[in-house]
């Protein structure tokens, strides 16, 4: 189980990575809410895959666990969707001019 856990990990930090792209575009048009929920759901898989991976010990990994971590990385995928659920009002393609 702890390989699966350490390539979590890795993935969810990946995942925190990409959304420095989403978060820097939300500070530059002035979308605070939409800057809060991006930021709170970068920041927490970025921590989360730092810790994850931190305490797992890399080790060979066989099918079962490689059929399990391609599961995992559609598992975070799923969890991009965070910002929605935490600001279900932010219209997300309505975009203010400047």
């Amino acid at each position: 189980m702890r390989p699966v856990l350490s390539n979590l990990g890795f993935v969810m930090q990946i995942a925190g990575l990409f959304l420095i792209l989403p978060i820097a575009s939300a500070f530059y048009l002035n979308e605070t809410e939409t800057l809060i929920s991006f930021f709170v759901t970068g920041f927490s898989f970025f921590v989360l895959g730092f810790v994850l991976n931190a305490l797992s010990v890399r080790a060979e990994a066989g099918k079962a666990y490689a059929a399990i971590d391609y599961l995992n990385v559609f598992r975070v995928g799923y969890n991009f969707c965070l910002p929605v659920i935490i600001n279900p009002q932010a219209n997300y393609t309505d975009r203010k001019s400047p």
